[in-house]
């Protein structure tokens, strides 16, 4: 698989209250650019090896996950690291801009209600 965003990622914004956002991002980039309030932060630094970081995580392996970064390419290792681990329903929605913007729109569906943005479960 290319570390391109799965092209279906939107679909899992409708799951709203069982989904979990995973923003790989580090530290700064949340600081200076933002942060969706209801994504889980689990940092993966381009040297951090992600099955290490999937280890610790602690999360149903049925739940449906859907992973950022800044532009893909960490989505795409860590999610690589959760398939590995037996994680059944991983996405990679490649980008925080892309993401932020689709739950500004109203998740996944066709409304302009923003207020979706935090409804997701996670955490």
């Amino acid at each position: 698989m290319s570390r391109d965003d799965d092209k279906d990622w939107k679909e899992y914004l409708l799951l709203k209250d069982s989904l979990v956002l995973i923003d790989c991002r580090n530290a700064d980039e949340l600081s200076s650019r933002g942060k969706i309030e209801a994504s889980m932060h689990v940092p993966c630094r381009i040297t951090d090896d992600p099955a290490r970081i999937v280890a610790d995580l602690d999360l149903d392996k049925t739940s449906h996950i859907l992973v950022f970064c800044a532009v893909g390419g960490r989505a795409h290792r860590l999610k690589t690291a959760l398939l590995a681990a037996g994680y059944e329903n991983v996405r990679n929605a490649g980008g925080y801009p892309a993401v932020k913007a689709a739950l500004d729109a109203g998740g996944g569906e066709d409304s302009n209600d923003a207020s979706s943005s935090s409804t997701c479960a996670a955490l």
